[in-house]
């Protein structure tokens, strides 16, 4: 497959990275936010359009990812897109560099879910908690997904003149046994 990636050519404000997320190229699920001290995972659609941008993050969906990074005064954008995207056409952006798309792969997330640990999903009426632990990781981690016992993102490399330049995420799922494909 093609994807089509986009990047602004000078940093945007906070406005600029909002107001792409209020009309993405693309409906987006996800949203993965990282600063020094912590990450975040949550659905796009709980925040609405409310929540506070972080330094780093990527929102994502099945046919889009939307990246932002802030340096010093502003933020720098890129999108990666299955379609070519009009509105990205003008300034501030570059033209459109096509990438080749490899096949959907699982990177797995840290941690078992919590009710896998302590037998809760046999109780007939389990706590609701949506948390993935791991020993070594002190707190902990909430991904937005059901009580599947591994989390894990589906991501897509994407190459360019045969080499992968960046991996775009398309979506969180889960499975409940180790050698479950």
């Amino acid at each position: 497959m093609t994807a089509y990636l986009y990047r602004s050519k000078q940093r945007v404000s906070a406005q600029a990275v909002q107001a792409l997320l209020a009309t993405p190229p693309a409906p987006l699920q996800y949203i993965l936010q990282e600063s020094a001290s912590q990450i975040k995972f949550f659905r796009f659609s709980e925040r609405g359009r409310d929540w506070q941008l972080w330094p780093e993050g990527r929102a994502f969906g099945e046919h889009a990812e939307v990246r932002w990074l802030w340096e010093q005064n502003g933020f720098h954008l890129l999108v990666v897109s299955d379609a070519q995207v009009e509105a990205l056409a003008d300034e501030p952006w570059e033209a459109p560099q096509k990438l080749e798309e490899m096949p959907v792969r699982r990177i797995f997330l840290w941690g078992q879910h919590w009710d896998w640990l302590t037998g809760a999903t046999k109780a007939p009426d389990p706590p609701k908690r949506h948390e993935w632990v791991q020993a070594s990781i002190p707190k902990p981690l909430p991904y937005p997904l059901g009580k599947k016992r591994f989390a894990y993102i589906e991501a897509v490399d994407c190459r360019q003149d045969g080499m992968v330049i960046l991996t775009r995420f398309r979506g969180l799922g889960g499975q409940d046994k180790e050698d479950e494909r």
